[in-house]
């Protein structure tokens, strides 16, 4: 503790252990000038300051200084010892906090792995219940639940009349073709999840690529079977978290993302990442919300959609998860113009062609993006 003596302001207290020879400097300069004369010895005891001959005045001055410096340095001893406890106190506090955080961690993971054997669980039982359908119907026996049914022709025929002809589509997906073209690694094979009516999986096969649709729409798989291709009726976050790790070329999702929660698509990324082999391909496609007419009305013509996802965050999101090489391509302009990087990344001269342009973006330009990315290269 330091402060300021009566004799020169600013200068250092002594610490307590110099404290008897401090007051006793400060009592004999006091006493300086008192005329000399015999005074009486004190006793000889332990209260008595160290030397011999001290007046009395004196000493009982020493006495009463030092008697006064305890009795003021008790009370902040007396806050100095509740402040030691406060902190013993919540130091224990934090170490129970953090035996608490790290078991609700624990059950966490838990939880996580069970809705993962959940919903394996789950479309297991859907395949089951269907294959077991199939087969009483075989019998003649008229089986319930023919809404679920309902639900997925109808669903195909949605698809069939707003989404666009197999051709239009077709001609679209072409566009990721140079991607697996120029791959360094093999992307065979090529797994689709949410293959819908198999236009994807056509043109891989039209090119000779090893392609298998995952898709849990009956009607869709129906249709797709009935075509010589390769699906697989599941649900396809399940089939992804059960694949081999490293067993997959390249994996494809178009208009998926948006019918996913956020712990539903980050359990995408992760399985994805996990599935394929190092250097593998992820191709994402999904509504442009930054077009205002998709981002605000077309997008929720189709009621099985949650929400818009944002390019700039699946870009994060791909990221944070450990692809590498994202990228960001805009797709199918309503007006025809040639893909831009963005909204705000248009070159043009004038502040009014700056505001034109934006305009121009928000409601005639791309419909769609995709997101590109690949898992990191071994090694």
């Amino acid at each position: 503790m330091t402060g300021g003596d009566a004799t020169g302001a600013g200068r250092p207290m002594p610490q307590t252990d110099e404290l008897a020879e401090y007051l006793d400097a400060v009592v004999e300069r006091a006493l300086a000038d008192e005329p000399r004369r015999n005074r009486p010895r004190p006793p000889d005891d332990a209260s008595t300051p160290v030397g011999s001959g001290v007046p009395a005045a004196r000493n009982l001055a020493y006495r009463a200084a030092r008697k006064a410096y305890h009795l003021a340095l008790r009370p902040q001893m007396g806050v100095n010892e509740e402040l030691r406890r406060g902190v013993a106190a919540l130091q224990g506090e934090q170490a129970a906090a953090r035996v608490e955080i790290a078991t609700l961690r624990d059950q966490l993971l838990a939880l996580q792995g069970e809705v993962a054997g959940l919903e394996l669980g789950l479309a297991q039982l859907h395949a089951t219940t269907e294959r077991i359908a199939a087969a009483l119907e075989k019998v003649g026996v008229e089986v319930p639940g023919a809404s679920e049914e309902r639900l997925d022709a109808m669903y195909a025929a949605f698809e069939e009349e707003y989404r666009g002809t197999s051709d239009d589509i077709t001609r679209a997906l072409e566009f990721y073709l140079p991607y697996l073209e120029a791959s360094p690694v093999d992307v065979q094979p090529v797994v689709d999840i949410g293959s819908g009516r198999g236009e994807w999986l056509r043109l891989l096969g039209s090119r000779g690529w090893k392609a298998v649709g995952i898709e849990v729409n009956k009607a869709f798989v129906d249709e797709c079977r009935a075509a010589g291709l390769t699906v697989e009726l599941a649900d396809g976050l399940a089939w992804l978290g059960s694949a081999p790790p490293a067993s997959v070329g390249a994996i494809s999702a178009f208009h998926l993302v948006e019918h996913l929660e956020l712990r539903r698509l980050v359990d995408l990324l992760d399985n994805a990442l996990r599935a394929l082999r190092p250097g593998g391909l992820l191709i994402l496609e999904t509504p442009n919300a930054t077009n205002l007419a998709v981002g605000a009305a077309n997008f929720y013509l189709d009621p099985t959609h949650l929400r818009p996802v944002h390019p700039d965050f699946l870009a994060f999101l791909a990221r944070h998860c450990g692809f590498v090489q994202v990228e960001v391509k805009f797709l199918h302009p309503v007006d025809g113009r040639p893909d831009g990087a963005g909204p705000g990344d248009h070159d043009a001269p004038t502040p009014a062609d700056q505001m034109a342009e934006r305009v121009r973006w928000a409601l005639a330009g791309p419909q769609d993006y995709a997101l590109i990315a690949r898992r990191p290269a071994a090694g």
